[in-house]
């Protein structure tokens, strides 16, 4: 990473993430790894060792690519001369990911479970889990809403050829990730 680039929040913490796997790493294997010991024998065995674990294929693909990253940034700061991790074998593999989801159905099935008899935080990470399923956002973006990110509006609207006021729900949040304000419309029936 560089040093004069400013890095949000989640970018730092999911290359931690990654780093703490190689750290992890070399612990399992007994060594402390210099920059010169990023060879390709180095790649197969960190991979290998990550599948091991249970890592997907994504998973091992954003390990690699975090470490490419740095020791691409630490050649460019003249820490090391390592070309290795440049060849095309040294590569961040990926495979299409299956996006899944629930449906309308079964998100009311949830919604309709009876959880009173539980302690209410039960109830309430089901109610933050549909919310951030009827919202489609990360649950980082979710999981930080509060009643200041909620509106409610009377406005005037037509229905049927008639002019009348209704009650309108907004969500408005800014996504971490991409700094974009997204703003939901409900209308209340």
């Amino acid at each position: 990473m560089n040093r004069n680039t400013k890095y949000k929040f989640s970018t730092v913490k999911a290359v931690k993430a990654s780093m703490a796997q190689f750290a992890a790493y070399q612990r399992a294997a007994r060594t402390k790894f210099d920059f010169d010991d990023i060879t390709m024998d180095f790649y197969r065995k960190f991979t290998n060792w990550l599948a091991r674990k249970g890592y997907t294929i994504n998973s091992i693909g954003k390990c690699i690519k975090d470490l490419k990253n740095i020791l691409a940034n630490a050649q460019e700061d003249g820490l090391h001369e390592t070309e290795e991790y440049k060849r095309r074998k040294f590569k961040v593999t990926a495979e299409e990911a299956d996006n899944i989801y629930l449906t309308r159905e079964e998100l009311a099935a949830i919604a309709a479970v009876d959880l009173s008899k539980l302690s209410k935080g039960y109830s309430d990470a089901r109610d933050l889990f549909l919310a951030g399923c009827w919202l489609a956002q990360r649950i980082s973006d979710y999981n930080h809403l509060s009643p200041s990110n909620i509106e409610t509006r009377t406005e005037q609207v037509v229905v049927d050829g008639q002019v009348v006021a209704q009650e309108r729900i907004y969500i408005n949040l800014i996504q971490q990730k991409t700094g974009v304000r997204v703003i939901f419309q409900q209308t209340r029936s």
